[in-house]
């Protein structure tokens, strides 16, 4: 399942592109406060890069209305939609497991509901590459799982799609939970929090907010 896991999500994304859009555009701005803690942390002219930025709505349009914004996304059919819905960023067609983007050039990254999308052996890859593009000190907005999910695919939109994500601790191992090692600390991050977010219709992730100190864990 994990080899095609790539071709499995961009093909679902691009399937459900408009009527994903359209389930967003439902909804008031998720995070509102989340993205303004992140927001006042960043000097006016900031970089930011939008990891599956998919349509550019709610998240992107937010970001570019303050901020010098880049957006990636796996599926071809929603950076066509999110260049028409938010024309001040840029937008790119990449994958974040092999990211083509040049080092130390981000202030901040933010990365919604598209890493759990990832197979999660492959989580500390991604994570390595944000920090790579991430200016020292820069801060990661990150989406990951609050339960245990090897891998699994089930309906989304009429779609296949696939999802897969590690526990709350093993992602992050906050000092309140533990001193331990974890995926986000091996990447060379360390928590500043994060918090339980309900989904829709049901169930739960964790966001956090990190911030990169130092190389990741094995870098030379």
């Amino acid at each position: 399942m994990k080899r095609d896991f790539i071709q499995l999500v961009q093909q679902g994304y691009d399937q459900v592109a408009r009527d994903y859009l359209a389930w967003r555009e439902e909804e008031p701005l998720l995070f509102r406060a989340e993205l303004q803690d992140l927001a006042a942390r960043l000097h006016p002219d900031a970089a930011v890069l939008d990891a599956g930025c998919g349509a550019g709505v709610p998240f992107t349009l937010w970001l570019s209305a303050k901020f010098s914004v880049t957006g990636i996304d796996l599926s071809a059919e929603q950076i066509s939609l999110a260049r028409q819905r938010v024309p001040r960023a840029i937008f790119q067609h990449q994958d974040m497991t092999a990211l083509d983007l040049a080092p130390r050039v981000f202030d901040a990254i933010t990365c919604f509901y598209s890493l759990i999308h990832v197979p999660r052996d492959q989580h500390a890859r991604v994570l390595a590459n944000f920090n790579r593009v991430l200016k020292p000190r820069g801060y990661l907005l990150v989406i990951t799982g609050n339960n245990d999910l090897n891998e699994d695919v089930d309906n989304f939109f009429g779609a296949e799609m696939y999802w897969s994500h590690f526990d709350r601790a093993t992602s992050l191992q906050t000092p309140a939970l533990a001193c331990g090692a974890s995926v986000l600390r091996d990447a060379g991050f360390e928590i500043m929090w994060d918090r339980i977010v309900a989904d829709r219709p049901s169930g739960s992730h964790v966001l956090a907010l990190a911030r990169k100190i130092k190389d990741p864990k094995g870098s030379r």
